[in-house]
C-alpha cells in the first residue's frame, strides 16, 4: 500500500482592511502565531472570534473564513473547512476569480479536493491559483502554489511535471528565505516525498533528514512541524522495508501529534495505522492489533471525519486475522472496509479495487478460488486504467492464483506484466519488483524451465540483498527457495 504523507504550504491573509479595526487585527495576530506553533485548535478559536467581529463590522468576513479554512484543514477537520469554503467562493466570487481573497480560497478548495483524493477537481482549482499568482509580484505565494500543484501532478502519474514544480517551488523560497526557514523545509520536504514514491529511498531519506535538521535547528522541539518531519522519515523507512527505523520515527510522532490535537484525533490515527504496519512487519502482531484498534477507536469517534483511513485501518487488522488464521474475523473486517470505500468514493475508484484484492487474497487463502478469481478481475476492471503499483500488485495476486488453477500460462503471463510495470515504475533495482521474479521463477521451475527459473532467482536476490539487505525476512524466503532450486 502506497502512504502519501506530504506538506502541503499555504499562508493566511492577516491584512486589516481598515486600522479601526484593532480587535480584529489582534485576534488573526494570535491566530497567526497559534498556528505557526502548530497549535491549530486554539488557533480556530481565535479564529471564530476574528469572523465573529468580522460579521458585527461587516468587513473583513471574507479574510476570516478563508483563515478558518486553512486552520479547519491543517487541523484534518477537512468537512469543516469545504463547507466554509464553498461559503467563502460565494461570497468572493463577486470580486472575481483574480481578487487575491479568491485566489486564496480556490488554493484551499483545491488542496481540499487534494485530500479527498479528487485529483481532477484539485488540479481545475490549483491550476488556476498558479496561473493568477504569475500575474502577481508575490513569489512566495507562487512558488507555494507550484508545490500544491506539484502535489497534484505527482498524485495523477505526471512526475516529469511534479518534479519541475517541486524544484521552481524550493529554489524559489530559497531564494526569498535563505537556506533555513520553515518554509524550505516544507518544499524539501515535497521534493523528498516524490523520491519516496518512485523509490528511490536513499535520495528521500537525505533530503527529510535536511528538512529535519532545518526544523529543529527554528522550531520548538516539540513543534507539530517537527512531528510532520519525523513521520516523513517513518514513511521512507516503511516503503524501505527497513520497520526497525519505522517503528522508532513514528513512536517519536505520537507524543507530538498528542500534545498538539490531543490523544484522539484523527490526525493520530494516520500514524498509528503506519506504526501499526511497522509493528506487523517485524512480526510484533499482538501489539499491531492494539495499535490498529486505537486508531479504529478514534475514528469511529469521528464519525465521516476520514472513512477511508478507517477501512485501511480494518483491512490491515483483517490481514493479522488472515495471518493468523483467523478467517471468520477477517472476512467480516475486509467487507466492512469494502462497504465503506463503496459508500465513500463508489466502485470505480482505486482505493476499493485495493480492497477488493485484499478480500480475493483471503479467498485464495481459502481455497475459494472462483471467488477469489471474481474478485481480482473487478479490481483489474478499476486498476487498468492507470498502471501503478497497485496495478502490479493485483496481476502478481492474480498469477498466484491461476498457478492454484494450473493455469500456468495464464501466470505466467500476468507476472510479466506485473514485472513490466514495477520496472517502469521503480526501475530494475525495488524490493517489490524482487518478490515478484522470485514468484516467476517458482512457476518456471514448476513449468521445468529452469533456464530462465535460475538467472530470475540470482536478480530477486541481488535485488534484496541491496535493498533491504542479507538478514532481510524477504531475502532469507528468497535465499530458501534457491536452495530448494539447487542453485548453490
Amino acid at each position: 500500500m502506497r502512504w502519501l504523507s506530504l506538506v502541503v504550504l499555504s499562508f493566511f491573509i492577516i491584512t486589516a482592511q481598515a486600522e479601526e479595526h484593532r480587535a480584529w487585527k489582534e485576534k488573526n495576530h494570535i491566530l497567526k502565531t497559534l498556528a505557526t506553533e502548530g497549535k491549530y485548535a486554539a488557533a480556530i478559536v481565535a479564529g471564530k472570534e476574528a469572523l465573529a467581529i468580522a460579521e458585527k463590522e461587516q468587513h473583513g468576513v471574507i479574510i476570516s473564513i478563508a483563515n478558518l479554512v486553512t486552520l479547519y484543514r491543517l487541523n484534518g477537520e477537512f468537512n469543516t473547512a469545504e463547507l466554509l469554503c464553498k461559503k467563502a467562493m460565494q461570497i468572493g466570487i463577486k470580486n472575481g476569480e483574480a481578487h487575491p481573497n479568491m485566489i486564496f480560497i480556490m488554493e484551499e478548495m483545491g488542496l481540499l479536493y487534494y485530500d479527498k483524493k479528487n485529483y481532477k477537481l484539485a488540479k481545475q482549482l490549483l491550476e488556476k491559483v498558479f496561473y493568477y499568482y504569475k500575474k502577481t509580484p508575490y513569489k512566495s505565494s507562487l512558488a507555494i502554489s507550484a508545490s500544491n500543484l506539484g502535489l497534484v501532478y505527482e498524485a495523477q502519474g505526471g512526475y516529469k511535471k511534479a518534479k519541475q514544480m517541486f524544484m521552481y517551488s524550493l529554489d524559489t523560497l530559497k531564494q526569498l528565505y535563505g537556506e533555513e526557514n520553515n518554509y524550505v523545509a516544507g518544499a524539501l520536504s515535497n521534493l523528498a516525498a516524490y523520491y519516496k514514491d518512485r523509490g528511490n529511498y536513499k535520495k528521500a531519506e537525505t533530503i527529510y533528514n535536511k528538512a529535519l535538521g532545518i526544523r529543529v535547528k527554528i522550531l520548538p522541539p516539540d513543534h507539530i512541524d517537527i512531528g510532520k518531519s519525523l513521520e516523513h522519515l517513518g514513511n521512507v523507512y516503511l516503503r524501505w522495508n527497513k520497520n526497525v527505523e519505522a517503528k522508532d520515527f513514528y513512536q517519536r510522532t505520537l507524543p507530538i501529534f498528542e500534545k498538539t490535537y490531543g490523544l484522539e484525533h484523527p490526525k493520530l490515527a494516520s500514524v498509528l495505522y503506519k506504526l501499526a504496519l511497522a509493528q506487523d512487519d517485524l512480526d510484533e502482531s499482538t501489539a499491531a492489533i492494539r495499535t490498529h484498534q486505537r486508531g479504529i477507536s478514534i475514528l469511529e469517534k469521528h464519525q465521516n471525519q476520514d472513512p477511508l483511513l478507517l477501512a485501511k485501518h480494518m483491512s490491515a487488522l483483517a490481514n493479522i486475522y488472515t495471518n493468523q488464521s483467523h478467517y471468520r474475523q477477517a472476512e467480516t473486517l475486509y467487507n466492512h472496509a469494502l462497504n465503506l470505500t463503496a459508500k465513500t468514493v463508489g466502485t470505480s475508484h482505486p482505493d476499493f479495487a485495493v480492497k477488493l484484492n485484499n478480500l480475493a487474497r483471503l479467498y485464495l487463502e481459502e481455497h475459494r478460488y472462483e471467488e477469489a478469481l471474481t474478485l481480482f478481475k473487478q479490481a483489474l476492471v478499476v486498476q487498468e486504467k492507470k498502471e501503478d503499483e497497485y496495478l502490479a500488485i493485483t496481476l502478481n495476486n492474480l498469477a498466484q492464483l491461476y498457478e492454484k488453477l494450473r493455469k500456468l500460462d495464464e501466470a505466467e503471463a500476468m507476472f510479466l506484466r506485473s514485472i513490466k510495470i514495477d520496472e517502469k515504475i521503480f526501475g530494475a533495482e525495488h524490493h517489490s519488483l524482487a518478490i515478484t521474479l522470485n514468484n516467476l521463477a517458482m512457476l518456471y521451475e514448476k513449468k521445468h524451465q529452469y533456464a530462465k527459473a535460475k538467472p530470475l532467482y540470482a536478480r530477486a536476490l541481488a535485488i534484496s540483498e541491496k535493498t533491504l539487505g542479507p538478514n532481510h525476512s524477504q531475502t532469507i524466503a528468497i535465499k530458501r527457495n534457491m536452495r530448494g532450486f539447487r542453485l548453490w
